[in-house]
């Protein structure tokens, strides 16, 4: 009877904690527009060129230590994989926010920047 007590509440704990650790939507939006961001500064150039609008896989600095310690370096390196595969992606996730914003409304100046990202996209893709 004590087992099936205690094993009931752990149970319980565990189901609980659990739904706890669940985020406000108003938390996973600001979380979504941070990556989103820092995605833009730091992993694609939005732009019609011949290499722009697709997407890094990863960036590494090189780290030269300082009197005040580690700091990245004058370089470092960028690393691409399938471009194809990560701009079918990127087109999927552009998709996705176009949609959202445009189901929301209100947005007309969040919504022209993401059509501008998929014009871009979408030319990248007809320039692999």
């Amino acid at each position: 009877m004590l087992k099936e007590i205690t094993a009931t509440f752990i149970s319980i704990s565990i189901i609980y904690s659990s739904l706890l650790s669940q985020t406000s939507d108003y938390d996973l939006n600001k979380k979504y527009w941070y990556y989103k961001t820092r995605f833009n500064n730091d992993f694609v150039v939005v732009d019609t060129g011949k290499g722009c609008s697709l997407p890094l896989n990863s960036r590494e600095f090189d780290y030269a230590q300082g009197s005040s310690g580690f700091y990245p370096g004058p370089s470092h390196t960028i690393k691409t994989g399938d471009a194809t595969t990560q701009l079918g992606i990127y087109l999927g996730v552009l998709a996705t926010e176009y949609r959202l914003l445009k189901n929301k409304g209100g947005q007309d100046a969040a919504i022209a920047k993401v059509k501008h990202e998929l014009y871009c996209a979408l030319n990248a893709l007809n320039g692999c």
